[in-house]
């Protein structure tokens, strides 16, 4: 997966600057980080990070290794849901 939003973040940032071209490199810079913000952060985080450890805790920890705790796995959703929102509130 990390592979996979590496490459829609690039491919959206040039969509991007296809269709609006900034004035200076620190447009472009600020473009690329955007999106890297948005799909390496923002996308895994609720979709990988909280959605898996609320709505499916036991699957998740036997995937990482982890003893079952629905308590734990639900502070580390919302942790990952917390990062996955301010992925997207960079926009």
């Amino acid at each position: 997966m990390g592979f996979i939003s590496i490459v829609a973040g690039v491919i959206a940032a040039l969509i991007h600057l296809l269709l609006r071209r900034p004035k200076d490199r620190g447009g472009v810079v600020d473009v690329f980080l955007l999106y890297a913000l948005v799909f390496n952060v923002g996308v895994p985080g609720l979709l990988f990070g909280f959605t898996q450890h609320v709505f499916n805790p036991e699957r998740t920890a036997a995937l990482i290794g982890w003893p079952a705790s629905p308590h734990f796995q639900y502070e580390g959703g919302l942790h990952d849901g917390a990062w996955g929102i301010l992925g997207f509130l960079s926009i």
